[in-house]
């Protein structure tokens, strides 16, 4: 998880702004979508090939 530590005197938004780009980064976001609900193999061979229904 990535983790920010915040100085003396900087502002919360700044620092949310920094864990933001890191969870980009790190796709942190993409991978909790992808393992909220349970794809079956044979769905997920379809979106690898890219006929998504």
């Amino acid at each position: 998880m990535p983790e920010v530590k915040l100085r003396k005197g900087e502002p919360i938004e700044r620092a949310i702004r920094h864990l933001r780009k890191k969870m980009d980064k790190e796709n942190v976001m993409d991978e909790y979508k992808s393992r909220q609900a349970y794809i079956p193999p044979c769905e997920a061979r379809r979106r690898a090939a890219g006929i998504i229904r």
